[in-house]
């Protein structure tokens, strides 16, 4: 019995058992829970990946909300939106020891966990992916060496790795260090019998080094990349009137790789940064130039304000205030339980009136997180094994 055109029973009690415990459901089930956000992914889809990427163009989003407030539920969504379209997925933790002043560990952080569905099976690093490539027979490898790109090390690198050239043993163990931002010696390279590939990944270079992946992934046939940037504690705070350098520093790297973006220096590449409230209004402070990229503006208009840089996670289903969110979460609820197994007639007045204490508990906070939980707990209840 399949639910939803492609979902099972047994998908559909392990999502809710997962929202019921943790609040959002499991990977590459998101769209099975979601309330109110297809509006914004078909607007991703249609104006960010197949309007822009497909093109060869590159932006970046920032949206804010606060914990429980539905990011993690829509970067799940886009996650799965980029799968299902052959992109290349990556995900990062935004954090005090992985921050945004952090640049090479970032960049480390994406060549060791891009993933990409090449050949039907999703392949993850960078080393990996051009493995999968290699194995596609891809003759795209010309118009990466013809690509005008920043660093010619891994240009190379990234050459011998997608074409099968014969590289084994201790020299395929050495570029593959390379590939995933190790340091590595010329002289280790050269011994190997690996030339051209030089100046491995370093803090002054991490910029140089991501935009030549990206784009080098696209020239090579990958139809982008997705970078997912996830704010899951503050990082970019500070209490002094001026702002330490660790944070200017970071201001000023966003504010280059927006302008890389726009100004063609990335290619096929989206970068969704989903931060907390404060976040934008920090990067004003600490360094104007960056807030001023980020203004963000507000329309009745349906859609308009999706395509500001800023917005917040309430304009992604900003047709549903708290009282119409909870609605439309019984109703899906009832959907999913009415199409495993006969329920009782009264559940969705029981999940509606269960809603409503959410509500009035989180009055003023993120409600969406701890109202999926109680929802799928209770529907859960009326669940049982047949």
């Amino acid at each position: 019995m399949t639910l939803s055109g492609e979902y099972s029973r047994d998908d559909v009690l392990a999502a809710l058992e997962q929202v019921s415990q943790y609040g959002t459901p499991p990977r590459g089930r998101t769209r099975l829970l979601d309330v109110g956000s297809d509006h914004f992914c078909a607007y991703f889809e249609r104006e960010l990946i197949n309007g822009l990427t497909a093109f060869g163009g590159a932006t970046t989003k920032f949206v804010e909300g606060e914990y429980g407030s539905g990011k993690t539920h829509l970067l799940d969504l886009l996650h799965e939106l980029a799968v299902d379209k052959g992109m290349g997925v990556v995900r990062a933790d935004l954090t005090e020891v992985i921050g945004l002043q952090h640049w090479k560990q970032i960049v480390r952080h994406v060549l060791a966990n891009l993933e990409a569905p090449i050949g039907g099976e999703v392949h993850r690093s960078l080393p990996a992916i051009l493995d999968a490539i290699a194995a596609q027979g891809s003759d795209a490898s010309d118009r990466l060496r013809r690509a005008a790109l920043p660093h010619a090390g891994f240009v190379q690198a990234m050459r011998l790795r997608a074409t099968d050239s014969g590289i084994t043993g201790f020299a395929r163990d050495r570029l593959t260090q390379f590939l995933l931002g190790e340091s590595v010696t010329v002289t280790e390279l050269r011994n190997a019998g690996i030339d051209g590939v030089r100046n491995s990944l370093t803090e002054k270079n991490a910029e140089q080094v991501l935009r030549t992946v990206l784009t080098g992934l696209s020239k090579l046939g990958l139809p982008g990349v997705l970078l997912l940037f996830d704010e899951n504690e503050r990082t970019f705070t500070f209490n002094r009137e001026r702002p330490p350098e660790r944070v200017v520093r970071g201001a000023n790297l966003m504010r280059r790789f927006i302008d890389a973006c726009a100004a063609g220096g990335l290619s096929s590449t989206v970068a969704v940064f989903f931060v907390l409230p404060g976040f934008v209004q920090n990067c004003a402070l600490a360094y104007a130039a960056l807030g001023q990229r980020l203004q963000r503006r507000t329309s009745q208009v349906d859609g308009c304000a999706w395509r500001w840089p800023t917005l917040s996670i309430a304009d992604v289903v900003s047709h549903l205030g708290p009282e119409a969110f909870v609605g439309a979460a019984a109703d899906r609820m009832c959907q999913l339980a009415e199409q495993c197994q006969p329920t009782a007639p009264d559940l969705l007045d029981r999940l509606t009136t269960e809603g409503h204490d959410v509500l009035r508990r989180h009055a003023g906070t993120g409600f969406r997180r701890p109202l999926m939980k109680r929802l799928a707990t209770v529907t859960l209840q009326v669940l049982e094994p047949t």
